[in-house]
Protein backbone atom coordinates (compact mmCIF):
# COMPACT_ATOMS: atom_id res chain seq x y z
CA UNK A 1 0.00 0.00 0.00
CA UNK A 2 1.32 3.42 -0.64
CA UNK A 3 0.65 6.52 1.81
CA UNK A 4 0.31 9.45 0.20
CA UNK A 5 1.44 12.66 1.73
CA UNK A 6 0.65 15.89 -0.48
CA UNK A 7 3.01 18.36 -0.72
CA UNK A 8 0.39 21.12 -0.73
CA UNK A 9 -0.90 20.86 2.85
CA UNK A 10 0.99 23.00 4.44
CA UNK A 11 -0.11 23.37 7.92
CA UNK A 12 -0.31 26.35 9.59
CA UNK A 13 0.22 26.61 13.35
CA UNK A 14 0.96 30.16 13.59
CA UNK A 15 0.11 32.45 16.40
CA UNK A 16 -2.26 34.73 13.59
CA UNK A 17 -4.45 36.95 16.17
CA UNK A 18 -7.71 37.11 14.95
CA UNK A 19 -9.69 40.59 14.76
CA UNK A 20 -12.81 41.32 16.76
CA UNK A 21 -15.48 40.02 14.57
CA UNK A 22 -17.27 41.44 17.32
CA UNK A 23 -21.17 41.72 17.29
CA UNK A 24 -20.59 45.17 17.64
CA UNK A 25 -19.05 46.39 14.73
CA UNK A 26 -19.65 43.43 12.33
CA UNK A 27 -22.26 45.67 10.44
CA UNK A 28 -19.87 48.20 9.84
CA UNK A 29 -17.27 45.94 8.85
CA UNK A 30 -19.52 44.19 5.96
CA UNK A 31 -20.24 47.29 4.60
CA UNK A 32 -16.92 48.73 4.25
CA UNK A 33 -15.18 45.69 3.33
CA UNK A 34 -13.32 45.79 0.21
CA UNK A 35 -13.53 42.33 -1.64
CA UNK A 36 -12.92 42.20 -5.17
CA UNK A 37 -15.15 39.37 -6.24
CA UNK A 38 -17.01 41.37 -9.19
CA UNK A 39 -20.42 40.06 -9.36
CA UNK A 40 -20.71 39.71 -5.35
CA UNK A 41 -19.61 42.61 -4.40
CA UNK A 42 -21.19 46.51 -4.45
CA UNK A 43 -20.69 48.29 -7.50
CA UNK A 44 -17.68 50.65 -6.03
CA UNK A 45 -16.00 48.03 -4.72
CA UNK A 46 -12.70 50.29 -3.29
CA UNK A 47 -14.64 52.60 -0.92
CA UNK A 48 -18.23 51.71 -0.42
CA UNK A 49 -20.34 53.20 1.61
CA UNK A 50 -24.06 52.86 3.14
CA UNK A 51 -25.71 55.66 0.40
CA UNK A 52 -25.01 52.17 -2.40
CA UNK A 53 -27.18 50.44 -0.34
CA UNK A 54 -29.84 53.43 -0.52
CA UNK A 55 -30.22 53.18 -4.24
CA UNK A 56 -31.93 50.73 -6.62
CA UNK A 57 -28.04 50.43 -8.50
CA UNK A 58 -26.80 49.21 -4.98
CA UNK A 59 -29.17 47.35 -3.20
CA UNK A 60 -29.36 44.73 -5.59
CA UNK A 61 -25.66 44.11 -6.29
CA UNK A 62 -25.64 43.76 -2.14
CA UNK A 63 -28.31 41.48 -1.82
CA UNK A 64 -26.13 39.32 -4.41
CA UNK A 65 -23.53 39.67 -2.61
CA UNK A 66 -24.51 38.08 0.71
CA UNK A 67 -23.74 35.15 -0.88
CA UNK A 68 -20.14 35.83 -0.65
CA UNK A 69 -20.72 35.90 2.91
CA UNK A 70 -23.19 33.47 4.12
CA UNK A 71 -20.60 30.83 1.71
CA UNK A 72 -17.35 31.83 2.45
CA UNK A 73 -14.12 30.22 2.93
CA UNK A 74 -14.67 30.26 6.97
CA UNK A 75 -18.40 28.47 6.14
CA UNK A 76 -16.60 26.10 4.23
CA UNK A 77 -14.23 25.13 6.64
CA UNK A 78 -16.91 24.95 9.20
CA UNK A 79 -18.84 22.44 6.43
CA UNK A 80 -15.81 20.39 6.60
CA UNK A 81 -15.84 20.07 10.57
CA UNK A 82 -19.39 19.23 10.09
CA UNK A 83 -18.77 16.40 7.01
CA UNK A 84 -15.76 14.86 9.24
CA UNK A 85 -16.92 14.46 13.01
CA UNK A 86 -20.11 12.59 11.18
CA UNK A 87 -17.78 9.80 9.96
CA UNK A 88 -18.60 10.63 6.19
CA UNK A 89 -15.18 11.79 5.59
CA UNK A 90 -11.94 12.79 7.38
CA UNK A 91 -9.39 14.92 7.26
CA UNK A 92 -6.05 14.40 9.15
CA UNK A 93 -4.58 17.71 8.18
CA UNK A 94 -4.03 20.77 10.91
CA UNK A 95 -4.96 23.34 8.81
CA UNK A 96 -8.04 25.70 10.32
CA UNK A 97 -7.45 23.00 13.29
CA UNK A 98 -9.77 20.25 11.41
CA UNK A 99 -8.08 16.95 12.28
CA UNK A 100 -8.48 17.86 16.06
CA UNK A 101 -12.09 18.36 15.21
CA UNK A 102 -12.34 14.01 13.83
CA UNK A 103 -9.42 12.88 16.47
CA UNK A 104 -11.79 10.32 18.14
CA UNK A 105 -10.90 8.93 21.42
CA UNK A 106 -10.71 4.98 20.94
CA UNK A 107 -10.58 1.77 18.13
CA UNK A 108 -11.13 -1.28 19.72
CA UNK A 109 -9.58 -3.99 17.28
CA UNK A 110 -11.54 -7.33 16.39
CA UNK A 111 -8.38 -8.80 18.64
CA UNK A 112 -9.22 -6.90 21.52
CA UNK A 113 -6.42 -4.12 21.08
CA UNK A 114 -7.75 -1.01 22.53
CA UNK A 115 -5.95 1.94 19.75
CA UNK A 116 -5.92 5.26 21.85
CA UNK A 117 -6.15 8.87 20.33
CA UNK A 118 -2.63 9.65 19.64
CA UNK A 119 -2.70 13.66 20.54
CA UNK A 120 -4.24 12.30 23.96
CA UNK A 121 -6.46 14.83 25.07
CA UNK A 122 -10.41 14.23 24.35
CA UNK A 123 -11.85 16.41 21.23
CA UNK A 124 -13.61 18.63 23.56
CA UNK A 125 -10.15 19.08 25.91
CA UNK A 126 -8.39 19.71 23.09
CA UNK A 127 -10.99 21.83 20.77
CA UNK A 128 -11.52 24.22 24.56
CA UNK A 129 -7.38 24.63 24.14
CA UNK A 130 -7.37 26.22 21.28
CA UNK A 131 -10.36 28.40 21.94
CA UNK A 132 -8.48 31.79 22.15
CA UNK A 133 -7.38 34.73 19.64
CA UNK A 134 -3.90 33.56 20.07
CA UNK A 135 -4.76 29.92 18.53
CA UNK A 136 -5.21 31.76 15.41
CA UNK A 137 -6.86 30.16 12.47
CA UNK A 138 -6.78 26.33 14.53
CA UNK A 139 -9.78 27.57 16.38
CA UNK A 140 -12.32 25.52 15.40
CA UNK A 141 -15.59 27.42 16.83
CA UNK A 142 -14.88 30.18 15.59
CA UNK A 143 -15.64 29.44 11.91
CA UNK A 144 -19.76 28.80 11.61
CA UNK A 145 -19.88 31.58 13.96
CA UNK A 146 -18.51 34.11 12.42
CA UNK A 147 -19.70 33.37 8.91
CA UNK A 148 -23.01 32.69 10.05
CA UNK A 149 -23.16 36.40 12.02
CA UNK A 150 -21.70 37.71 9.41
CA UNK A 151 -24.79 36.38 7.45
CA UNK A 152 -27.32 37.94 10.05
CA UNK A 153 -25.39 41.18 9.73
CA UNK A 154 -25.70 41.38 6.38
CA UNK A 155 -29.69 40.41 6.04
CA UNK A 156 -30.22 43.13 8.70
CA UNK A 157 -28.28 46.05 6.65
CA UNK A 158 -30.80 44.58 3.68
CA UNK A 159 -33.93 44.64 5.65
CA UNK A 160 -33.32 47.88 7.12
CA UNK A 161 -33.14 49.26 3.52
CA UNK A 162 -35.48 47.30 1.38
CA UNK A 163 -38.49 48.51 4.38
CA UNK A 164 -37.68 52.48 4.25
CA UNK A 165 -40.95 53.75 3.19
CA UNK A 166 -38.16 56.80 0.88
CA UNK A 167 -36.35 54.43 -1.03
CA UNK A 168 -37.67 53.93 -4.69
CA UNK A 169 -38.30 51.21 -6.89
CA UNK A 170 -38.79 51.12 -10.39
CA UNK A 171 -41.28 48.83 -12.43
CA UNK A 172 -42.67 46.69 -10.63
CA UNK A 173 -41.68 47.93 -7.01
CA UNK A 174 -43.69 45.81 -5.37
CA UNK A 175 -42.03 42.58 -5.99
CA UNK A 176 -38.74 43.92 -5.78
CA UNK A 177 -39.06 45.07 -2.19
CA UNK A 178 -40.74 41.54 -1.16
CA UNK A 179 -38.28 39.18 -3.00
CA UNK A 180 -35.32 41.23 -1.09
CA UNK A 181 -37.26 41.34 2.37
CA UNK A 182 -37.99 37.41 1.61
CA UNK A 183 -33.73 36.98 0.86
CA UNK A 184 -32.80 38.71 4.07
CA UNK A 185 -35.21 37.08 6.36
CA UNK A 186 -34.48 33.53 4.78
CA UNK A 187 -30.74 34.38 5.58
CA UNK A 188 -31.43 35.67 8.70
CA UNK A 189 -33.35 32.28 9.41
CA UNK A 190 -30.65 30.09 8.12
CA UNK A 191 -27.96 31.67 10.04
CA UNK A 192 -29.94 31.50 12.94
CA UNK A 193 -30.65 28.35 12.69
CA UNK A 194 -27.22 26.92 12.33
CA UNK A 195 -25.96 29.08 15.49
CA UNK A 196 -28.57 26.87 17.31
CA UNK A 197 -27.97 23.94 15.88
CA UNK A 198 -23.81 24.17 16.30
CA UNK A 199 -23.51 26.15 19.48
CA UNK A 200 -24.12 25.98 23.27
CA UNK A 201 -25.43 29.29 23.18
CA UNK A 202 -25.70 32.69 21.16
CA UNK A 203 -27.08 36.54 20.79
CA UNK A 204 -30.23 37.10 19.23
CA UNK A 205 -29.71 40.97 17.09
CA UNK A 206 -31.93 41.91 14.60
CA UNK A 207 -30.65 45.64 14.52
CA UNK A 208 -28.24 46.71 11.64
CA UNK A 209 -26.96 50.15 12.94
CA UNK A 210 -23.28 49.98 14.37
CA UNK A 211 -23.62 51.84 17.78
CA UNK A 212 -27.02 49.96 18.45
CA UNK A 213 -25.73 46.49 17.33
CA UNK A 214 -24.41 45.86 21.13
CA UNK A 215 -26.15 42.51 22.32
CA UNK A 216 -24.42 40.66 25.33
CA UNK A 217 -27.68 38.90 26.27
CA UNK A 218 -26.56 34.88 25.64
CA UNK A 219 -29.15 32.93 24.94
CA UNK A 220 -29.90 29.37 24.67
CA UNK A 221 -29.59 27.46 21.50
CA UNK A 222 -33.34 26.48 21.60
CA UNK A 223 -33.57 29.86 21.68
CA UNK A 224 -31.50 30.90 18.83
CA UNK A 225 -32.84 27.94 16.98
CA UNK A 226 -36.29 29.30 17.84
CA UNK A 227 -35.24 32.76 16.64
CA UNK A 228 -34.87 30.82 13.36
CA UNK A 229 -37.83 29.55 12.92
CA UNK A 230 -39.68 33.19 13.14
CA UNK A 231 -37.19 34.56 10.33
CA UNK A 232 -38.35 31.68 8.15
CA UNK A 233 -42.24 32.63 9.04
CA UNK A 234 -41.79 35.82 8.27
CA UNK A 235 -40.17 34.90 4.42
CA UNK A 236 -42.65 32.21 4.49
CA UNK A 237 -45.60 35.00 4.78
CA UNK A 238 -43.88 37.24 2.14
CA UNK A 239 -43.23 34.13 -0.62
CA UNK A 240 -46.93 33.22 -0.20
CA UNK A 241 -47.92 36.84 -1.03
CA UNK A 242 -45.45 36.93 -4.79
CA UNK A 243 -45.88 35.10 -7.77
CA UNK A 244 -43.31 33.91 -10.24
CA UNK A 245 -43.63 37.13 -12.82
CA UNK A 246 -40.62 38.36 -15.05
CA UNK A 247 -39.48 41.06 -12.50
CA UNK A 248 -39.08 38.09 -9.68
CA UNK A 249 -37.95 35.15 -12.32
CA UNK A 250 -35.46 38.04 -12.82
CA UNK A 251 -34.25 38.55 -9.15
CA UNK A 252 -33.84 34.95 -8.72
CA UNK A 253 -33.58 33.56 -12.23
CA UNK A 254 -29.85 35.99 -13.08
CA UNK A 255 -30.76 38.20 -15.50
CA UNK A 256 -31.99 41.60 -16.04
CA UNK A 257 -29.52 43.03 -13.89
CA UNK A 258 -31.10 42.55 -10.49
CA UNK A 259 -30.56 39.11 -9.86
CA UNK A 260 -29.57 38.40 -6.28
CA UNK A 261 -28.53 34.76 -7.13
CA UNK A 262 -25.01 33.83 -8.78
CA UNK A 263 -24.82 32.82 -12.00
CA UNK A 264 -23.23 29.55 -11.40
CA UNK A 265 -25.17 28.46 -8.58
CA UNK A 266 -28.58 27.01 -8.37
CA UNK A 267 -27.84 25.40 -12.06
CA UNK A 268 -30.64 22.68 -11.65
CA UNK A 269 -33.20 25.51 -12.19
CA UNK A 270 -35.54 28.61 -10.71
CA UNK A 271 -36.58 28.76 -7.10
CA UNK A 272 -39.97 29.71 -7.56
CA UNK A 273 -42.06 31.32 -4.77
CA UNK A 274 -44.44 28.64 -3.93
CA UNK A 275 -41.11 25.72 -3.72
CA UNK A 276 -38.70 28.43 -1.35
CA UNK A 277 -41.96 28.30 0.97
CA UNK A 278 -41.16 24.47 1.03
CA UNK A 279 -36.98 25.01 1.28
CA UNK A 280 -38.47 27.02 4.80
CA UNK A 281 -40.59 24.37 5.79
CA UNK A 282 -38.22 21.75 5.29
CA UNK A 283 -35.48 23.99 6.96
CA UNK A 284 -38.26 24.34 9.59
CA UNK A 285 -38.29 20.36 9.84
CA UNK A 286 -35.00 19.80 10.17
CA UNK A 287 -34.60 22.40 13.34
CA UNK A 288 -37.09 19.73 15.37
CA UNK A 289 -35.10 16.88 13.90
CA UNK A 290 -31.43 17.37 14.63
CA UNK A 291 -32.12 19.11 17.75
CA UNK A 292 -32.78 16.51 20.23
CA UNK A 293 -31.28 12.97 20.87
CA UNK A 294 -33.89 10.39 18.59
CA UNK A 295 -33.67 8.18 22.40
CA UNK A 296 -35.74 11.39 23.38
CA UNK A 297 -37.92 11.75 20.67
CA UNK A 298 -41.64 11.81 22.27
CA UNK A 299 -44.48 10.12 19.92
CA UNK A 300 -45.78 14.00 19.86
CA UNK A 301 -42.07 15.22 17.80
CA UNK A 302 -42.24 12.51 15.82
CA UNK A 303 -45.82 13.70 14.76
CA UNK A 304 -44.76 17.41 14.26
CA UNK A 305 -41.80 16.58 12.18
CA UNK A 306 -44.18 14.75 9.49
CA UNK A 307 -46.36 17.81 9.49
CA UNK A 308 -43.98 19.77 8.80
CA UNK A 309 -42.25 17.95 6.01
CA UNK A 310 -45.36 17.23 4.89
CA UNK A 311 -45.42 20.61 3.42
CA UNK A 312 -41.77 20.65 2.77
CA UNK A 313 -40.03 20.16 -0.57
CA UNK A 314 -40.93 17.57 -2.95
CA UNK A 315 -40.22 15.81 -6.03
CA UNK A 316 -39.43 18.29 -8.95
CA UNK A 317 -38.64 21.24 -6.45
CA UNK A 318 -35.12 22.58 -6.79
CA UNK A 319 -33.02 24.02 -3.70
CA UNK A 320 -30.26 26.99 -3.32
CA UNK A 321 -26.98 25.30 -4.08
CA UNK A 322 -23.11 26.48 -3.86
CA UNK A 323 -21.45 26.33 -7.19
CA UNK A 324 -18.39 27.90 -8.39
CA UNK A 325 -16.78 29.20 -11.54
CA UNK A 326 -14.13 27.22 -13.51
CA UNK A 327 -11.27 30.08 -12.84
CA UNK A 328 -12.57 30.09 -9.16
CA UNK A 329 -11.17 34.05 -9.32
CA UNK A 330 -15.31 35.17 -9.00
CA UNK A 331 -17.29 32.75 -7.15
CA UNK A 332 -17.38 32.05 -3.28
CA UNK A 333 -15.26 29.17 -3.10
CA UNK A 334 -11.71 30.74 -4.64
CA UNK A 335 -11.75 27.37 -6.82
CA UNK A 336 -11.01 25.73 -3.84
CA UNK A 337 -13.03 25.53 -0.98
CA UNK A 338 -16.06 23.13 -1.65
CA UNK A 339 -16.06 19.64 -1.33
CA UNK A 340 -16.78 19.41 -4.90
CA UNK A 341 -13.17 19.73 -4.90
CA UNK A 342 -11.55 19.07 -1.89
CA UNK A 343 -12.67 15.78 -2.13
CA UNK A 344 -10.94 15.00 -5.43
CA UNK A 345 -7.36 14.88 -6.01
CA UNK A 346 -8.18 17.89 -8.40
CA UNK A 347 -5.23 17.63 -10.79
CA UNK A 348 -3.27 17.92 -7.61
CA UNK A 349 -4.69 20.34 -5.98
CA UNK A 350 -7.39 18.52 -3.43
CA UNK A 351 -6.50 15.98 -1.20
CA UNK A 352 -7.96 17.47 1.78
CA UNK A 353 -11.32 15.65 2.03
CA UNK A 354 -11.10 11.59 2.07
CA UNK A 355 -14.09 9.53 1.64
CA UNK A 356 -14.44 7.17 5.01
CA UNK A 357 -14.10 3.62 5.39
CA UNK A 358 -17.29 4.02 7.64
CA UNK A 359 -19.67 5.52 4.73
CA UNK A 360 -18.82 3.24 2.53
CA UNK A 361 -19.86 0.11 4.34
CA UNK A 362 -23.10 1.83 3.90
CA UNK A 363 -23.79 0.75 0.48
CA UNK A 364 -25.73 -2.05 -0.40
CA UNK A 365 -23.42 -3.68 -3.35
CA UNK A 366 -25.74 -3.57 -6.21
CA UNK A 367 -25.92 0.29 -4.94
CA UNK A 368 -25.23 2.11 -8.71
CA UNK A 369 -24.56 5.39 -6.05
CA UNK A 370 -21.43 3.11 -5.04
CA UNK A 371 -20.07 2.03 -8.75
CA UNK A 372 -20.91 5.43 -9.74
CA UNK A 373 -18.89 7.45 -6.84
CA UNK A 374 -16.52 5.62 -5.23
CA UNK A 375 -13.72 3.39 -6.14
CA UNK A 376 -11.48 1.38 -4.41
CA UNK A 377 -8.77 0.38 -6.72
CA UNK A 378 -7.30 3.96 -7.36
CA UNK A 379 -3.84 3.03 -6.88
CA UNK A 380 -3.30 4.68 -3.69
CA UNK A 381 -4.16 4.40 0.27
CA UNK A 382 -4.06 6.77 2.91
CA UNK A 383 -2.86 4.82 5.68
CA UNK A 384 -2.44 6.45 9.56
CA UNK A 385 -0.79 9.61 7.99
CA UNK A 386 2.45 10.84 9.84
CA UNK A 387 0.94 8.45 12.92
CA UNK A 388 -2.06 10.54 13.78
CA UNK A 389 -4.57 7.88 14.26
CA UNK A 390 -5.82 4.77 12.53
CA UNK A 391 -9.30 6.27 11.56
CA UNK A 392 -7.42 8.64 9.13
CA UNK A 393 -7.29 5.91 6.67
CA UNK A 394 -9.28 4.71 3.19
CA UNK A 395 -8.83 2.73 0.18
CA UNK A 396 -11.75 4.57 -1.15
CA UNK A 397 -11.18 7.54 -3.91
CA UNK A 398 -14.26 9.35 -5.51
CA UNK A 399 -15.32 8.66 -9.18
CA UNK A 400 -14.88 12.70 -10.42
CA UNK A 401 -18.29 14.10 -12.36
CA UNK A 402 -15.81 14.29 -16.05
CA UNK A 403 -15.75 10.38 -15.34
CA UNK A 404 -19.54 10.43 -14.12
CA UNK A 405 -19.44 10.99 -10.96
CA UNK A 406 -21.86 13.30 -8.61
CA UNK A 407 -19.77 14.85 -5.94
CA UNK A 408 -16.33 16.48 -7.08
CA UNK A 409 -14.50 17.57 -10.28
CA UNK A 410 -10.97 16.78 -11.26
CA UNK A 411 -10.77 20.13 -13.29
CA UNK A 412 -12.88 22.20 -12.54
CA UNK A 413 -14.63 21.73 -15.75
CA UNK A 414 -17.93 20.27 -14.54
CA UNK A 415 -20.12 23.14 -12.09
CA UNK A 416 -20.80 20.57 -9.17
CA UNK A 417 -23.21 21.94 -7.05
CA UNK A 418 -22.40 21.77 -3.28
CA UNK A 419 -25.98 21.59 -1.11
CA UNK A 420 -26.17 24.02 2.17
CA UNK A 421 -29.83 24.37 2.23
CA UNK A 422 -32.66 21.18 2.49
CA UNK A 423 -33.44 19.24 -0.62
CA UNK A 424 -35.71 17.03 -1.73
CA UNK A 425 -34.57 14.04 -0.81
CA UNK A 426 -33.85 15.18 3.41
CA UNK A 427 -37.23 16.44 3.47
CA UNK A 428 -38.36 13.14 2.07
CA UNK A 429 -35.95 10.80 4.42
CA UNK A 430 -37.83 13.08 7.67
CA UNK A 431 -40.69 12.18 6.55
CA UNK A 432 -39.69 8.21 6.34
CA UNK A 433 -38.25 8.21 10.19
CA UNK A 434 -41.41 10.47 11.44
CA UNK A 435 -43.70 7.63 9.53
CA UNK A 436 -41.35 4.82 10.76
CA UNK A 437 -40.64 5.70 14.46
CA UNK A 438 -44.56 6.27 14.33
CA UNK A 439 -44.78 2.62 13.66
CA UNK A 440 -46.36 3.52 10.37
CA UNK A 441 -43.08 0.97 8.87
CA UNK A 442 -44.50 0.83 4.94
CA UNK A 443 -45.88 4.33 4.65
CA UNK A 444 -42.80 5.25 5.50
CA UNK A 445 -40.36 3.09 3.71
CA UNK A 446 -41.87 4.47 0.66
CA UNK A 447 -39.75 7.66 1.18
CA UNK A 448 -36.74 5.75 1.34
CA UNK A 449 -37.18 3.93 -2.21
CA UNK A 450 -38.99 7.52 -3.33
CA UNK A 451 -35.39 8.72 -2.67
CA UNK A 452 -33.31 5.66 -3.99
CA UNK A 453 -35.38 6.38 -7.36
CA UNK A 454 -34.62 10.02 -7.35
CA UNK A 455 -31.05 9.39 -7.31
CA UNK A 456 -30.72 6.19 -9.58
CA UNK A 457 -29.82 3.34 -6.91
CA UNK A 458 -30.60 0.99 -8.45
CA UNK A 459 -32.41 -0.91 -5.98
CA UNK A 460 -35.11 -2.68 -5.14
CA UNK A 461 -38.57 -1.78 -3.13
CA UNK A 462 -38.08 -2.24 0.27
CA UNK A 463 -41.69 -0.87 1.43
CA UNK A 464 -43.74 -3.86 1.31
CA UNK A 465 -41.31 -5.89 1.95
CA UNK A 466 -42.30 -7.19 5.42
CA UNK A 467 -39.68 -5.20 7.66
CA UNK A 468 -39.19 -5.07 11.13
CA UNK A 469 -39.33 -2.02 12.94
CA UNK A 470 -35.88 -2.36 13.74
CA UNK A 471 -34.98 -2.98 10.38
CA UNK A 472 -36.80 -0.12 8.71
CA UNK A 473 -34.51 2.03 10.75
CA UNK A 474 -31.40 0.56 9.94
CA UNK A 475 -32.74 0.65 6.19
CA UNK A 476 -33.63 4.37 7.45
CA UNK A 477 -30.11 5.46 9.13
CA UNK A 478 -27.97 3.91 5.93
CA UNK A 479 -30.19 5.41 3.74
CA UNK A 480 -29.41 9.12 5.20
CA UNK A 481 -25.62 8.56 5.83
CA UNK A 482 -25.57 7.41 1.63
CA UNK A 483 -28.57 10.24 0.16
CA UNK A 484 -27.52 12.98 2.20
CA UNK A 485 -23.31 12.75 1.55
CA UNK A 486 -22.16 16.22 1.86
CA UNK A 487 -25.25 17.79 2.53
CA UNK A 488 -24.56 19.17 5.99
CA UNK A 489 -26.17 16.72 8.49
CA UNK A 490 -23.70 14.00 8.90
CA UNK A 491 -22.83 15.22 12.61
CA UNK A 492 -26.10 16.25 13.41
CA UNK A 493 -27.13 12.97 12.46
CA UNK A 494 -24.38 10.91 14.77
CA UNK A 495 -25.06 13.38 17.32
CA UNK A 496 -28.37 12.80 17.74
CA UNK A 497 -28.50 8.64 17.36
CA UNK A 498 -25.85 9.18 20.16
CA UNK A 499 -22.49 7.57 17.99
CA UNK A 500 -20.57 10.97 18.89
CA UNK A 501 -21.04 10.22 23.00
CA UNK A 502 -18.94 8.60 25.18
CA UNK A 503 -19.17 4.58 25.08
CA UNK A 504 -19.90 4.92 29.00
CA UNK A 505 -23.01 6.99 27.64
CA UNK A 506 -24.28 4.20 24.96
CA UNK A 507 -22.00 6.24 22.14
CA UNK A 508 -19.94 4.47 19.81
CA UNK A 509 -20.18 2.43 16.52
CA UNK A 510 -19.86 -1.42 16.46
CA UNK A 511 -18.76 -3.19 13.19
CA UNK A 512 -17.12 -0.14 11.75
CA UNK A 513 -15.05 -0.78 8.94
CA UNK A 514 -11.36 0.62 9.72
CA UNK A 515 -8.30 0.22 7.60
CA UNK A 516 -5.91 -1.07 10.61
CA UNK A 517 -2.36 -1.08 9.72
CA UNK A 518 0.11 -3.74 9.86
CA UNK A 519 1.84 -3.95 13.61
CA UNK A 520 -1.49 -2.84 15.17
CA UNK A 521 -2.46 -5.16 17.68
CA UNK A 522 -1.73 -8.92 16.53
CA UNK A 523 -2.15 -7.89 12.50
CA UNK A 524 0.81 -8.68 10.35
CA UNK A 525 -1.04 -7.38 7.40
CA UNK A 526 -2.64 -4.20 6.44
CA UNK A 527 -6.70 -4.73 6.27
CA UNK A 528 -9.91 -3.30 6.45
CA UNK A 529 -10.82 -4.68 9.34
CA UNK A 530 -14.37 -4.18 11.90
CA UNK A 531 -13.53 -2.38 14.67
CA UNK A 532 -15.61 -0.69 17.42
CA UNK A 533 -14.93 3.19 17.51
CA UNK A 534 -15.53 5.86 20.37
CA UNK A 535 -16.07 9.41 19.31
CA UNK A 536 -16.26 10.73 22.30
CA UNK A 537 -17.47 14.20 20.75
CA UNK A 538 -18.79 17.60 22.06
CA UNK A 539 -22.90 17.56 21.53
CA UNK A 540 -22.82 21.76 20.83
CA UNK A 541 -19.38 23.90 20.62
CA UNK A 542 -18.77 26.90 23.18
CA UNK A 543 -18.84 30.58 22.14
CA UNK A 544 -15.87 31.28 20.54
CA UNK A 545 -13.27 33.46 23.02
CA UNK A 546 -13.19 35.74 19.71
CA UNK A 547 -16.39 37.17 20.70
CA UNK A 548 -16.40 36.63 24.42
CA UNK A 549 -13.01 38.80 24.70
CA UNK A 550 -14.99 41.62 22.91
CA UNK A 551 -18.29 40.87 24.21
CA UNK A 552 -18.67 39.81 28.03
CA UNK A 553 -22.31 37.51 28.86
CA UNK A 554 -24.53 39.75 30.74
CA UNK A 555 -25.48 38.41 34.03
CA UNK A 556 -29.08 37.03 32.62
CA UNK A 557 -27.34 35.32 30.27
CA UNK A 558 -26.99 30.55 29.76
CA UNK A 559 -23.85 29.52 29.74
CA UNK A 560 -21.72 30.02 27.02
CA UNK A 561 -19.06 26.75 27.36
CA UNK A 562 -19.53 23.12 27.96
Amino acid sequence: MDLILHSNHKENNNNMKNKYLGLITISALLLFSACKKESLDLKDPVSPTLSSVNTESGIFPFALGMWSKMLSGDYNIAANYHSTMGDETFIPWGNYGWRWGNQIANITLPDGTVVTNPIGPLQKDQLQSTNSREAGDVNAFLYEWKSMYYTIATSNVLLNYSKKPSFTFTGDATTKQKVLQAWAYFCRGYAYSRIGSMYIAGVINNVSGTSDFIQNNFVSSAAIVKEGNANLDSAIAILNTLSNNDTYASMLGGSGGISIVPAFCNTHGLVKPDNWVRICNTMKARNLLVNKKTKDMSAADWKAIQDIATTGLKAGDVTFTEGFTPDGNNDMAGGFWTPSIQLSDNNGNGGWLFVSERLVQEFKPNDSRLARNFISDYGIVLLNPKNRGIAFGTTYHTIDAEDGGDFTTKDNTTNVQAYFVPSYEENELMLAESKINQGNIDAGLVHVDAVRKAQHADLSAVSGTGLTLAQAKEELRTERRVALFLRGLAFYDARRWNVTAAKSAGGGRANANVLVPKGFGTYTSSAVRPCFMEYNFMDYWDVPLNELDFNKPSSGSVPVKQ
